[in-house]
């Protein structure tokens, strides 16, 4: 579509502290991107934390990065939220 922008340059993700077993989730992810020949995405929500809008344009910032690739697998591990946020993220 002619109104789309482009998509900007993949970048690294600087942390302060990284997320508990981050090598070891990223290594498991590298692996199934290999044998699905795709990409892998997780969405893991804290308990208290709920999918909202918010979580929408996040997500779609991170198809961003990727690049025009596709299939895309996607894994959501949420306890709930906004149904119709949930399902903007998964289309």
């Amino acid at each position: 579509m002619a109104d789309e922008l482009p998509a900007p340059p993949p970048t690294e993700r600087e942390f302060k502290r990284p997320p508990v077993l981050f090598e070891k989730t990223q290594a498991m992810v590298r692996v199934l991107e290999e044998k699905l020949e795709a990409a892998f995405i997780t969405y893991w929500n804290s308990p208290n934390g709920s999918v909202c809008q918010n979580d929408v344009v996040g997500l779609h910032e991170v198809l961003r990065s990727l690049g025009d690739r596709e299939p895309v697998h996607l894994l959501v591990k949420s306890d709930g939220g906004d149904g119709q946020a949930s399902l903007r993220m998964v289309s």
